[in-house]
């Protein structure tokens, strides 16, 4: 079974508003293989089965062993024995979406059968092998290591006599996909495309709750499809912790940017990643699960983003609008504890927990969902309780479609939340791990999802 442990790094160096030294050679996202290399870090060849369709940067590759090396002198092994094989570090790049992929060959002749859990507890033993960019060290988890990893990029592609910030280079949350070949349990098979089935799952490592993919080509798959599939899931995430990283910096240090530039690159990757879908692919979905590992920015920060486009690009605004909307957006038969009040002039009104509102005017048509009150003119919203209530329905009615580890990941993770002692952060965290389940839990999940945002809403967390 190949493992890839995927590494994102942010480049914001060509979003500047100032010089950065950073070198031109190799011609990212076309550069010259066997010719052009990235010093440090090795030689840039060619993918040998060509570049991936609507993705620029994919064909070819630095071939990047000096760049990061093992600290093990053998190979490692995962916890049960089973050796892990490393096969290739490759470093790509398509502008400010750059990122580091680690493979390792897996034996899984040991297993039978290939479970959820078995899948999870690969992907964490992958995630801790260790890894140095200096010669001398102790080394990173692989997990943890994508601020050593930002610095030695910024390194190696940075003229030698120019001395770069060392934080216009940065890391992303890290990602894993893993194409099993043996025999698969069945709760291995969600998503299908095709001859070719995908599943997320998450996996908490140190402070990070990481994204897992599993896909799984069945014999009778079209190859190339299945191998386009892959390209877009892996593609995706990079892309998105692009997007992600740039808006984090920008909150941090706005000046840092060419206003230019910013607009361009929001630009760009919002017309990459709002489609719906790419070439089939349900990238919507990819993403919605994405959101639910690490959200793309706090509240607070998209507010302060789409009042900087408010007068300046209406255009990108109403993407990223889009783009939150289709991949955060309550499922659209929700009316548990919402209130949807549309006035004769078409103004409307939305309301979610615990909130009140005085009708003064003539209402045309409305959506009063269930556990919400009329009182005279006063409407109001159901609050903390009603939403815990909803959400222990909702979860008893997906347990029958789960496996028995999934029910007892959504039944410990229930027990925190509806405990309603714990701090803000294991709260969260638990609504994580429900969330990661029953976002492809199919249809019945659905009610989960909606249960889960309206309980954080109503503790204040969402």
């Amino acid at each position: 079974m190949l493992v890839v442990v995927q590494l994102p790094l942010v480049d914001l160096r060509l979003l500047a508003s100032f010089p950065t030294g950073r070198l031109t050679s190799p011609h990212w996202p076309d550069p010259v293989s066997d010719d052009e290399f990235v010093r440090d870090a090795g030689p840039i060849r060619d993918r040998r089965r060509g570049g991936i369709s609507d993705w620029s940067g994919e064909r070819a590759f630095c071939d990047a062993r000096n760049f990061a090396r093992f600290v093990a002198a053998e190979p490692p092994s995962l916890r049960d024995g089973t050796r892990i094989t490393p096969v290739f570090r490759r470093l790509y790049s398509s502008g400010v979406s750059a990122r580091l992929d680690f493979g390792f060959d897996v034996d899984e002749r040991r297993r039978a059968r290939l479970t959820a859990e078995a899948l999870r507890d690969i992907a964490l033993d992958c995630l801790s092998v260790k890894v140095r960019c200096a010669p001398a060290g102790a080394g990173r988890a692989l997990g943890d290591s994508g601020k050593p990893l930002a610095r030695r990029f910024i390194e190696v592609s940075t003229t030698k006599s120019f001395s770069a910030p060392g934080d216009l280079v940065v890391g992303g949350l890290p990602a894993v996909l893993a194409e099993p070949s043996a025999s698969v349990h069945p709760d291995v098979r969600s998503r299908r495309f095709d001859s070719t089935s995908v599943n997320g799952y998450q996996v908490e490592s140190g402070a990070k709750i990481i994204p897992v993919w599993s896909v799984v080509t069945g014999a009778v798959a079209d190859r190339a499809r299945a191998r386009q599939i892959r390209g877009n899931l892996w593609r995706l995430h990079a892309e998105r912790e692009s997007l992600r990283g740039v808006i984090r910096a920008w909150n941090s240090a706005p000046e840092t940017f060419s206003e230019e530039k910013l607009k361009s690159f929001l630009a760009a990757q919002l017309k990459i990643l709002v489609p719906r879908q790419r070439g089939g692919f349900d990238q919507s979905s990819a993403l919605a699960f994405a959101e639910n590992c690490e959200e793309l920015a706090s509240p607070a920060v998209l507010r302060g983003l789409r009042s900087e486009l408010l007068g300046q690009s209406k255009g990108i605004l109403k993407s990223l609008d889009l783009l939150i909307e289709r991949t955060a957006r309550l499922p659209e038969s929700a009316t548990g504890r919402h209130i949807r009040i549309t006035y004769v002039d078409k103004r409307v009104i939305d309301m979610s927990s615990n909130d009140k509102y005085e009708i003064s005017a003539p209402v045309s048509n409305s959506v009063i969902g269930r556990d919400n009150k009329v009182e005279g003119n006063t409407w109001t919203v159901g609050g903390k309780d009603d939403a815990l209530r909803e959400l222990a329905e909702a979860i008893e009615l997906m347990k029958p479609r789960l496996d028995a580890e999934e029910a007892a990941e959504v039944d410990e993770a229930h027990a925190v939340i509806a405990d309603g002692k714990s701090e803000p952060g294991l709260l969260k965290k638990a609504a994580k791990k429900i969330l990661g389940v029953a976002t492809f839990a199919g249809e019945v999940g659905a009610p989960v999802v909606e249960a889960v945002r309206k309980v954080l809403a109503a503790l204040g967390l969402a």
